[in-house]
């Protein structure tokens, strides 16, 4: 059946993200030591050659109509106490949200809490839908026991494979607090140069790449003081893997010395080779040295030499992301906010459609509150170019509704530390429009829909408009759209609205992560 239209029940969570990073710390301490150290000292490296993470022929079926129909294989695993002969179903558009009950909905039990369910639908239609035993009363609810939003499924022309985690049930769960309530007030970290905080090098490179753990052996970082006394013993080491299952991990060091001052936190890669790449990792707060949780998106070939740089897209959710707002743990509020409709980069690699042999990095961070906190978002670009190998002068930034916002925010309030933006449903904050006129060095190009209800089309229009008298360096671009309403995001990062945008606007004319690459501010 086709199933276009967005039915809201009991909410549909729209989501985005984006983020930006920068460098430039060189330290005072021994002259060889403080060379290593500088995130700013990335100099006679190879630039990465631009392969786009996406074709428009990926995800869209060139402009024409779908036909026919798709398979949809889904795998389900629910909680342990789920009881032993349960009738488990998806209900959702296509049944009328009936709670279930429909044979062809239900799933077939595999092994003890593992379930399967093969459909075929119309291609190009979109599923909205959720997992019950039968009722609404025994549908899934988050981790706290708490409702949660639509899950939404594009339909396309080719066979999907979709794997489900149910967290609880709503009869089998009360509500309870969140244990990890508060993470989101970590302090910004301070990476500016400070003579009197000790200061960290790794031992050996950023980026590790083995087939084992075997084969591993941690060299460690070592530590000076400000005085120049080696303290490496007071390091701290976290994030080591466990066991053998392939992976990138995050090995992060830290230190605090005998008077109390900490030395700012450096990170390296240790990835695991497996049977496939890596096409997204979950980086909750607390498992890194940012300040915020984010999702990792890195090329396969990502650390294998050591001084090759990349650029670097930086996703921006919309409102509802927050993770002040989500109040899951750390952990479970990444996966909701990457599996969620409107997920930006990190839905599309969930599913299996991200090119990892492109050179584009992707971290998409989770703010914290729905106020935009642009210092956080410049600490965070800052740890991203410490801890990464990220070319600074090859850094974008885009975003969804608030994330556009947040976009053009970092772009006025940090025009030299980002090369391009690319704002979608969003536009400028009143308290900044005055000083637009900062970033007419960084290169735009925005979308928005002509029925957007929630960010009226004139906002978008106007912000353009008064960039463009700035006599930027580029033009200013804005892509129109009528087929969708306020997110209208999703087909600009899946390249879908290659064909259907409007004439009114400029042309969606070019790979929006082709034409991203080539921007820069050298």
């Amino acid at each position: 059946m086709k199933s276009t239209s967005y039915y809201s029940f009991p909410f549909l969570l729209l989501i985005f993200i984006s983020f930006n990073v920068r460098a430039g710390n060189d330290f005072s301490i021994p002259e060889d030591f403080s060379k290593e150290l500088s995130i700013s000292n990335k100099q006679n490296i190879q630039s990465a050659p631009d392969v786009p993470p996406l074709l428009p022929e990926t995800l869209s079926n060139g402009g024409k109509e779908y036909k026919g129909l798709a398979k949809v294989t889904f795998v389900l695993k629910t909680p342990e106490n789920t009881p032993t002969n349960s009738a488990i179903y998806l209900s959702g558009t296509f049944d009328e949200w009936s709670g279930g009950g429909n044979d062809k909905y239900k799933f077939n039990k595999t092994s003890a809490n593992t379930y399967e369910l093969s459909i075929e639908e119309d291609a190009g239609s979109v599923l909205q839908f959720k997992v019950t035993r039968g009722s609404w009363d025994s549908g899934e609810v988050d981790e706290r026991g708490r409702r949660i939003g639509n899950r939404v499924l594009y339909i396309r022309n080719k066979p999907l494979h979709i794997q489900l985690v149910v967290n609880k049930w709503n009869d089998k769960s009360d509500e309870k607090e969140n244990t990890d309530a508060g993470y989101w007030n970590t302090s910004i970290p301070d990476y500016q140069d400070n003579s009197a905080r000790p200061k960290i090098k790794l031992n050996g490179i950023q980026a590790v790449i083995i087939s084992s753990l075997d084969d591993y052996q941690d060299q460690g970082a070592t530590a000076l003081n400000f005085e120049g006394e080696d303290i490496s013993s007071k390091i701290i080491t976290n994030g080591l893997p466990v066991n053998n299952n392939s992976g990138d991990y995050i090995i992060t060091y830290s230190l605090t010395d005998s008077k109390g001052r900490e030395a700012s936190p450096i990170s390296r890669l240790l990835r695991v080779l497996g049977n496939t790449p890596v096409s997204y990792s979950l980086r909750p707060v607390g498992t890194s040295g940012s300040h915020l949780g984010y999702i990792e998106q890195l090329p396969t070939n990502y650390g294998k030499k050591p001084k090759k740089l990349y650029p670097l897209f930086i996703y921006h959710h919309g409102a509802g992301g927050e993770a002040s707002s989500m109040d899951l743990t750390r952990r479970t509020s990444l996966f909701e906010l990457s599996n969620w409709w409107g997920g930006g980069t990190a839905r599309i690699a969930m599913r299996g459609n991200w090119n990892t042999d492109s050179s584009l990095i992707v971290l998409s961070p989770q703010r914290s509150y729905f106020e935009t906190d642009v210092q956080r978002i410049d600490a965070f670009v800052d740890y991203a170019i410490k801890n990464y190998q990220v070319d600074p002068k090859r850094i974008y930034m885009g975003g969804f509704s608030a994330g556009g916002y947040v976009s053009w925010e970092y772009a006025i309030n940090y025009p030299d530390k980002v090369a391009a933006i690319i704002p979608m449903s969003g536009g400028v904050l009143p308290k900044s429009a005055s000083n637009i006129c900062n970033a007419k060095n960084v290169s735009v190009w925005a979308f928005h829909s002509t029925v957007d209800k929630s960010v009226d089309v004139m906002e978008a229009e106007n912000t353009i408009r008064t960039y463009n008298n700035c006599q930027p360096i580029k033009k200013a671009k804005l892509t129109l759209f009528d087929n969708v309403g306020h997110a209208s995001h999703q087909q600009v990062l899946e390249l879908e609205g290659m064909f259907n945008y409007l004439d009114a606007g400029d042309p969606f004319d070019e790979n929006i992560y082709t034409w991203m690459m080539k921007q820069n501010n050298y």
